[in-house]
């Protein structure tokens, strides 16, 4: 029998109305006791009745002025107490109501992941991860006369959903000098690889 451990979900949202209710149902159905769930919600400047949408849920809720999402996710993080981190957006919900013992079981097999994610659905019909892999073309290419490298099967974490250890972010902050909401997750893979 695995032990399991406090797993804590960080949910970053700029109005999300439309979708965060389902989002934060959807965890707090998950077959884990809820004494070793922590839901950390940080509200980046929302207009709407996002706030109070997730302040119907038992969650930790920051509320801040809009400040991108890699500052976002570093403030949540220091709210977050769980030996796991699962980051999730807002618009996203997970369908196996088992996804958090797996989680679980994952990281207690083996010391030496850091970090999983796996496939995901989106609450918005037309969002889609070209970008990731349009990204992965461009960042994972290197090539020169006589060698040509390519991971075109490379599977970066993605920021939508990405379960990680803790302590991986003992080392390691999101960029928070990148004003937008694309390319934070590889940065931080590529610091955690550089740091082994």
């Amino acid at each position: 029998m695995v032990m399991l451990h406090k797993i804590s979900v960080l949910i970053i949202f700029h109005n999300e109305a439309r979708t965060l209710n389902e989002t934060l149902q959807d965890i707090f159905a998950m077959d884990y006791p809820h004494d070793l769930l922590e839901v950390v919600c940080v509200d980046d400047g929302s207009t709407d009745h996002s706030a109070a949408i997730a302040q119907r849920y038992p969650v930790k809720l920051i509320r801040q002025k809009h400040s991108w999402l890699s500052a976002s996710y570093n403030k949540g993080l220091g709210y977050c107490t769980g030996d796991y981190i699962l980051k999730l957006d807002a618009h996203m919900y997970i369908k196996n109501s088992n996804t958090l013992r797996l989680i679980n079981k994952l990281f207690s097999k083996d010391k030496h992941i850091a970090g999983v994610c796996g496939t995901y659905t989106s609450l918005h019909e037309a969002d889609r991860n070209f970008i990731r892999d349009i990204r992965r073309q461009s960042v994972f290419r290197k090539s020169n006369k006589q060698l040509t490298i390519t991971l075109n099967n490379f599977t970066t974490w993605s920021s939508a959903i990405g379960a990680y250890r803790k302590e991986v972010f003992e080392r390691v902050r999101f960029p928070e000098e990148f004003t937008n909401s694309y390319g934070e997750d590889v940065w931080v893979q590529i610091q955690l690889h550089h740091q082994g």
